[in-house]
């Protein structure tokens, strides 16, 4: 199993993120149009391959957890289960019998960042950034 969609199954069979959210978890560039609030997104945004001499090489990835409501209080209740869902994260992750060893998670940024409408002057929905850097074995 990729870390990808070690990550994703991890988010999707999360209680305390499911319990906000529903099923309406989604990768980036798959969410419908006109999904219901609130929703979160994930993507990777950055990852580099570190070897290590006698031992597993590590990958060092960052991925991006899009939290979207209809209120930013609702994006940030999104965002607090994404993080205790994930700060300091270790062990395995992902689908029973196919797993990723994660040595290490990390919050790195956190922050509002609305959705301005188009057009008119109805209100857009708001969003919560949570950033987080995960260590795991390649």
């Amino acid at each position: 199993m990729s870390f990808h969609d070690a990550i994703y199954y991890e988010t999707q069979n999360s209680a305390g993120i499911t319990a906000v959210v529903g099923t309406r978890v989604f990768l980036a560039g798959d969410v419908p149009q006109e999904s219901a609030q609130p929703y979160l997104v994930l993507q990777r945004i950055s990852g580099i391959q570190e070897d290590h001499q006698g031992g597993d090489a590590l990958i060092d990835a960052r991925y991006q957890f899009s939290c979207v409501g209809a209120t930013l209080s609702s994006a940030r209740s999104v965002a607090a289960a994404v993080i205790t869902e994930f700060k300091h994260y270790r062990g395995a992750m992902g689908e029973v019998g196919s797993t990723v060893n994660v040595r290490d998670a990390q919050i790195e940024n956190d922050a509002d960042a609305p959705i301005y409408p188009t057009g008119g002057s109805e209100r857009g929905p708001q969003m919560y950034i949570v950033d987080i850097r995960f260590i795991y074995a390649a």
